[in-house]
């Protein structure tokens, strides 16, 4: 709580960056786990909600800051401020070889949280949560969304778009032991 997400770092060096510290990047499963229960509005959102419609002060702004954003484990801000690598990547649009769906609101999700399949318009049993995908080479998975993303932000939100050495100042990362 009260923390600058690291941005602008690569789902390779947050990786190095978790190993250096004892730790390691969750991975898919586990980031889902510890994202449950955390409240996933579809509008008027204000400085203590989870930070996905430039609602906060600064973007991205400090971990903690949206009091009401956090999970049923007490874990801070896994919806919005910034994308959040994973350990996982996919490699032409297949994770565990297994074909993914095209881009779209999630429609059905497995018990992963990746989208089964993917519909045009959103759906309340997901949120209106939506599902990024690049389906060629290999790309980093990274959840939950950005300060921007809006209603398309939340727990069953996956982004399969950028290779693992991209960088930029919406993602970001955490570790865990």
């Amino acid at each position: 709580e009260g923390a600058r997400p690291w941005v602008f770092v690569s789902q390779t060096q947050a990786r190095e960056a978790c190993a250096k510290a004892g730790k390691r990047l969750p991975t898919n499963k586990e980031w889902l786990s510890a994202s449950l229960g955390t409240p996933d509005k579809q509008d008027d959102w204000n400085e203590s909600d989870c930070h996905v419609s430039e609602n906060w002060k600064e973007q991205p702004g400090f971990t903690g800051s949206g009091v009401s954003c956090v999970s049923s484990f007490g874990v801070f801000d896994m919806i919005g401020n910034v994308w959040e690598w994973t350990d996982e990547v996919i490699k032409d649009g297949k994770l565990n070889n297994e074909d993914l769906p095209e881009q779209g609101f999630v429609y059905e999700a497995g018990d992963d949280g990746i989208a089964l399949e993917t519909s045009s318009q959103g759906t309340e049993a997901y949120n209106d949560d939506y599902f990024w995908i690049k389906k060629t080479g290999t790309r980093g998975l990274a959840r939950g969304g950005f300060w921007s993303n809006k209603v398309e932000a939340g727990v069953y939100s996956v982004y399969l778009v950028s290779p693992p050495s991209f960088t930029g100042t919406g993602v970001g990362f955490r570790c865990v032991k």
